[in-house]
């Protein structure tokens, strides 16, 4: 998905504004990947709480 999401802007935008999300595109990979295993384990949490309860 994250992927997808990154690709799919870029087209519609011009070449001056691809210019400048090459500096955004750099950021996400690494910021995508924990957050969103971050918002499945609070999902998780959410749906399914600690038995230690």
């Amino acid at each position: 998905m994250a992927l997808s999401r990154s690709s799919s802007p870029a087209s519609p935008l011009g070449p001056d504004l691809n210019k400048s999300n090459s500096e955004t595109k750099s950021s996400i990979p690494a910021i995508s990947v924990p957050s969103e295993r971050l918002f499945w384990m609070l999902h998780i949490f959410t749906m399914f709480p600690p038995l230690e309860q």
